[in-house]
């Protein structure tokens, strides 16, 4: 009788696809939001564009590492939990952002928050889903 043991790892393509797509949104928001710093600080209503150079690079390497990571390593359920509690993280502080106002947003600078803090939540719903499936 063959015995079966419990695997640490997840074999679910949709929490792999949920965490790559999570890696790709990443990098391209970052590029953009590094990029158009300048021209997007003023649209949002900041008065300089030195934190969107800086979040927008932390994306970039944030977005690098998980699709390299989701891509050529077994997935563990530990992990799996970080990027989804990591997501859970960017929604609070994108409400934080948007419900105390600390920063001077402009009514499309807080549609901007909104619009990304929504991405972030369907990753993470996503991402709970492909580790519910897991074997």
């Amino acid at each position: 009788m063959a015995t079966q043991t419990a695997s640490p790892t997840i074999s679910v393509p949709t929490l792999r696809r949920a965490l790559q797509g999570d890696g790709l949104f990443g990098i391209l928001s970052g590029l953009i939001v590094a990029l158009g710093a300048a021209e997007l600080s003023k649209w949002m209503g900041l008065e300089s564009s030195g934190i969107l150079v800086i979040s927008g690079f932390g994306l970039i390497a944030y977005g690098f590492a998980l699709f390299w990571y989701s891509s050529n390593r077994p997935l563990t359920r530990s992990f799996a939990l970080t990027i989804i509690g990591i997501n859970i993280l960017w929604v609070i502080g994108s409400i934080f952002l948007l419900t105390v106002n600390p920063l001077p947003l402009t009514t499309e600078g807080r549609w901007f928050v909104l619009l990304a803090a929504d991405m972030v939540a369907c990753f993470a719903i996503w991402q709970f889903v492909g580790l519910r499936r897991m074997k």
